[in-house]
């Protein structure tokens, strides 16, 4: 199966200020890997690939992409879908691993700095542990979001399976 990027640049800028020109193949990689990784371990194997397999065009497999208004016990919930949840996972690789860095006044690309000290490492690590709390609390929603809509998905594995409870943690 051909790796698709299931965001863009775009995507995160709706979160979070990011350089436009950020280098293309290191963002293509922090997302394949949180795909292959943090995705498929929530979906579960066989709706992950079901899931990229699919066009997401239309259906429910848009639905859980883009996200929707459904119902549960009598209320309604509007589910913001798997986008949101991907940009954070992506921004808390990014805060760690690449030179792109949070600042209070924005992002900033660092170049050529070898020698960085502790206090900005220490402010990195705080950014990223943020950025994967809303992270979290997106992937809880989907959690629920599937539980609530385990007819439409017969290859999620919910409740009774997977997911005993509603705090599900991920590595990044």
């Amino acid at each position: 199966m051909a790796e698709t990027s299931l965001i863009t640049i775009t995507n995160i800028q709706t979160y979070r200020e990011i350089d436009p020109k950020f280098n293309q193949i290191r963002f293509d990689g922090f997302v394949n890997e949180i795909q292959r990784t943090n995705l498929r371990d929530l979906l579960g194997g066989s709706l992950y690939y079901a899931f990229m397999a699919d066009g997401r065009t239309a259906g429910i497999y848009a639905d859980l992409l883009n996200g929707k208004m459904y119902t549960k016990d009598g209320e309604t919930i509007q589910y913001y879908g798997l986008i949101p949840m991907l940009c954070y996972w992506w921004l808390t690789v990014a805060a760690r691993e690449s030179e792109l860095f949070q600042s209070a006044y924005g992002s900033i690309q660092l170049v050529n700095n070898q020698q960085q000290s502790f206090e900005s490492a220490r402010e990195k690590e705080r950014i990223a542990v943020s950025y994967m709390e809303r992270a979290q609390s997106y992937a809880n929603d989907t959690i629920l979001f599937l539980n609530s809509s385990s007819a439409s998905y017969p290859l999620w594995k919910g409740d009774d399976e997977r997911n005993v409870t509603e705090f599900v943690s991920f590595r990044v």
